[in-house]
């Protein structure tokens, strides 16, 4: 144990030591370190009382998240900078990627490598990502070739007013678009979820749009009243890859719970019910599929297409199920688990 009496003024304490080891990444390329800055109400986006030096400090937080001179505009792109975003609702929409537009609700953050957590205490629902209800598009998207490195956790992501003009598009797309062989330091990997509840109002047409997606991990979601939970999709260059979501909770969805679908850059829905969409170990491991009231989802799952390594794993369900009768699977595909009558061993025919 190191007292603070024997601390020189002057040491270096590495950062792995100060108790963020899922928060904090390694150095950036020029040896710069990741930096933490937060994001609450009543902060302010102009430089505070001590000069933008101090700014997105934890007593000088920023206002916005991607607003024009917000936390993101402050942030550096590939260095690894985490966002940890104050209780509130947060009226923005963030598209992370390359191209024209200013930074913020309206325009791309070309930042890559980001990560933003909710400081609730681990509850998501006191940090709600909601969309500014004008722009139309997905709440937060993350374009091909910024997905490595991106990191959610610990918010609701989703829309609180009924006329939000977002509220018909995905809550969350992730889309990789590569013709290059793919790796693990591939740009298009490692995008990551945890802890984030997707709320669709009983409108969004899509919870998690998975658009082509590559190296993908999910942990601890909650998916409730969308019209599709979680949709996979064909990109320009890719179907989704090596895909794996742990402890998923679907409830109230109105189509389906887990879907593959075909639609647009911008997430809008073209294939109808679903589509054929090619997947290669994409798997759910202990997904619940519940109904609470009112009409029950039709499909808990409705896929179509060649599938290699995809199943459901340890899932329960509140309905009994069948191929074709709740899950609609292709060939290979496995589930097990239980149901309301007993367990249930289901392969796609």
């Amino acid at each position: 144990m190191i007292m603070d009496k024997n601390i020189d003024p002057g040491a270096s304490i590495g950062i792995d030591k100060l108790g963020f080891p899922n928060i904090i990444s390694g150095t950036h390329t020029d040896g710069s370190l990741p930096k933490i800055i937060w994001v609450a109400k009543g902060g302010a986006d102009a430089a505070g009382a001590t000069g933008v030096s101090k700014q997105g400090s934890r007593n000088e937080p920023f206002l916005t998240i991607g607003g024009a001179s917000g936390a993101l505009a402050y942030t550096v792109d590939g260095r690894g900078d985490r966002i940890i975003v104050g209780p509130g609702i947060w009226r923005e929409n963030l598209d992370f990627g390359s191209g024209t537009g200013t930074t913020g609700s309206a325009g791309r953050l070309n930042k890559r490598d980001i990560g933003l957590y909710g400081s609730g205490g681990g509850h998501p629902g006191r940090i709600q990502i909601v969309g500014d209800g004008t722009t139309v598009g997905p709440t937060i998207r993350v374009r091909d070739g910024y997905l490595r490195g991106f990191a959610l956790a610990d918010v609701e992501v989703g829309s609180v007013d009924s006329d939000d003009a977002d509220r018909a598009q995905p809550l969350v797309l992730l889309e990789t678009s590569d013709t290059a062989t793919l790796t693990a330091n591939s740009s298009d990997e490692w995008a990551m979820l945890r802890n984030v509840r997707l709320d669709g109002g009983a409108t969004a047409t899509i919870g998690l749009a998975l658009r082509g997606t590559t190296g993908f991990r999910a942990y601890g979601l909650e998916v409730v009243g969308c019209g599709r939970g979680v949709a996979f999709a064909g990109s320009a260059d890719n179907f989704p890859v090596d895909c794996r979501l742990y402890d998923v909770l679907f409830l109230d969805n109105v189509t389906s719970d887990v879907a593959t679908l075909a639609f647009t850059a911008a997430g809008a829905i073209t294939s109808g019910e679903s589509a054929s969409v090619p997947l290669t170990n994409v798997t759910f491991v202990r997904p619940l599929f519940m109904d609470r009231g009112g009409t029950p989802v039709t499909n808990y799952v409705n896929m179509t297409g060649t599938m290699v390594g995809v199943g459901f794993y340890e899932f329960v369900a509140a309905r009994d199920v069948a191929d074709d009768t709740l899950m609609v699977l292709p060939v290979d595909v496995i589930a097990i688990g239980r149901s309301a009558a007993a367990a249930e061993f289901v392969i796609g025919a």
